[in-house]
């Protein structure tokens, strides 16, 4: 395989990565019978930045010279809105103020997955055809998706929130698909709450689809053009001064192997605002919501050729360590259950 078997967007990480995983490869190959393959690496990284899901933009990676353990600080809550006396006299010494915090721990966890292609099926394979990319594909995408239901499960948890910052549906003609509900007031309500001003909504697809056709929300956000419509996410991030509604359309079996395949919604029934900081900050910048420390480069590939699997067989590992952390759980409100 070479780079010319990858799509235009994959080539593009193909040159940023390829090198230094080339290098670490020869390096790994010396020692382990599974060296690091940067062609197949360049796909799974590529695949994880073309189509993201709703994690990475929730808590979303943070890379580089991040160790698999390691510390952060949540500082505290009152610094942010101290106002200490400033005022300086000709020579009077300026106040003391001593920004204090409190040590937290994180520990990241190793997530991968294996699979072998028989030797025939690449012999059999059509020119243009690439069953070990195939693989890589197919198991980089069970991996994202593991990840989205780890993510969403911690961060629409309501015991992960104060009082304040979790909306309560006294009954189910207040929730967002009654005719009766208004969900404009419930957003602008809880963004007023908020400490920090939200950046992102995060809805889960089938409370979206409900909400952009709700008859009191549409004509809050369209105002005199009336109340009967299909709103847009452009619209509603508009008007709420966000940088983006995040539609989270994940799926996932819930039904036992063997069974008649069903599938549920990975988010539920929740919507989340929240405030986010560009990922390339890392874990210093405060207060953001969360982050997703990641070991090394992220997810890498590995390779080996296994005589005993079949007639011969190539067998993949993908593979990932990092810890999804919600660094600020003031940073976020969350909507439980915001549709029947």
């Amino acid at each position: 395989m070479t780079e010319h078997n990858l799509t235009p967007a994959e080539q593009e990480l193909y040159h940023a990565e390829v090198g230094a995983l080339r290098d670490g490869a020869i390096e790994f190959a010396a020692e382990s019978p599974w060296p690091v393959h940067p062609e197949y690496t360049a796909i799974a990284v590529s695949y994880v930045g073309r189509e993201p899901l709703a994690a990475d933009i929730v808590l979303p990676r943070v890379t580089g010279r991040m160790r698999s353990t390691g510390k952060y600080t949540v500082y505290n809550e009152s610094d942010a809105f101290a106002l200490p006396d400033t005022e300086l006299g000709r020579v009077s010494r300026p106040n003391l103020f001593y920004p204090g915090g409190k040590e937290s721990s994180y520990a990241m966890a190793a997530h991968g997955l294996r699979g072998y292609v028989p030797q025939e099926d690449i012999d059999d394979a059509a020119a243009q055809a690439d069953p070990l990319r195939y693989t890589v594909r197919v198991l980089t995408s069970i991996l994202r998706r593991v990840r989205e239901k780890r993510v969403a499960t911690v961060v629409t948890t309501p015991a992960n929130y104060p009082a304040a910052n979790k909306h309560t549906f006294a009954k189910d003609a207040d929730r967002w698909d009654a005719s009766t509900s208004d969900p404009a007031e419930d957003l602008l309500s809880a963004i007023d709450s908020m400490w920090v001003m939200p950046t992102h909504l995060v809805l889960s697809n089938n409370v979206w689809l409900k909400l952009r056709q709700q008859t009191n929300f549409v004509k809050a956000i369209r105002g005199q053009q009336g109340d009967k419509g299909i709103l847009t996410r452009m619209e509603v991030a508009e008007k709420l001064e966000l940088q983006e509604v995040v539609v989270a359309g994940a799926r996932e079996a819930s039904s036992n192997p063997g069974q008649n395949l069903t599938v549920g919604r990975t988010w539920g029934k929740n919507a989340l605002l929240f405030a986010q900081h560009d990922a390339s900050m890392g874990m210093e910048a405060q207060p953001a919501f969360g982050v997703t420390p990641t070991y090394g480069g992220g997810i890498e590939v590995l390779t080996s050729y296994a005589e005993d699997v079949g007639m011969g067989s190539h067998g993949v590992i993908v593979r990932e360590k990092r810890a999804e952390l919600m660094v600020s759980n003031r940073a976020g409100y969350l909507f439980p259950g915001a549709i029947k």
